[in-house]
């Protein structure tokens, strides 16, 4: 097992703050990888067309959520070219591992507590002040033949997502969790 503490300063924190970074206070990994029959090919020389990164979420005391592209295995001597239209930014943890900002999603209006992907991998909750959860996931388009959960690698803005929003109308809610069967939430 590599254990790797990357130092991401990229939540702001509120204009009181004179541009301190907000710590994170949730974190949900979705972790992409090849399906089985890409996995169990027999010819040594087929490439995989699927992505061998891993998208991060994050969410600290600001109305955003950010997410990540992490690779575990790329080393790069430049930065990999722009895909968003947030400023570009790779956190060098070794030679062989980076983290790239991907897109930020901004559809909360108070702080975002929490944020966790679901089991089967189409679908993200975030959760916050106010009692507002947000269910960000896979366009029902790009779901087809078991390969959704690979969109997460394409997308480049929130418009990209598919986005309902759910309102508790109760307290703040301080964290979200998935069903094993990826169905419900609490």
């Amino acid at each position: 097992m590599r254990i790797h503490t990357p130092q991401i300063l990229w939540h702001n924190g509120t204009q009181n703050d004179n541009g301190k970074n907000a710590p994170l206070l949730s974190i949900s990994l979705l972790s992409i990888e090849p399906p089985e029959h890409v996995l169990t090919s027999s010819s040594p020389t087929s490439t995989t067309p699927y992505p061998t990164v891993d998208i991060l979420a994050t969410a600290g005391n600001t109305a955003e959520v950010h997410l990540w592209s992490l690779d575990l295995a790329a080393t790069f001597t430049t930065s990999p070219p722009a895909q968003s239209s947030a400023p570009q930014s790779i956190f060098q943890t070794s030679d062989y591992d980076f983290i790239r900002h991907v897109c930020l999603l901004e559809r909360h209006e108070r702080s975002v507590n929490s944020v966790a992907f679901s089991p089967d991998g189409l679908n993200l909750l975030s959760a916050g002040d106010g009692g507002v959860i947000i269910l960000w996931a896979v366009p029902a388009s790009k779901r087809g033949k078991g390969n959704g959960r690979y969109f997460w690698s394409d997308v480049v803005k929130e418009s990209d997502l598919a986005c309902k929003v759910v309102n508790a109308s109760c307290e703040d809610i301080m964290d979200v969790s998935w069903a094993p069967d990826s169905k419900r939430f609490v």
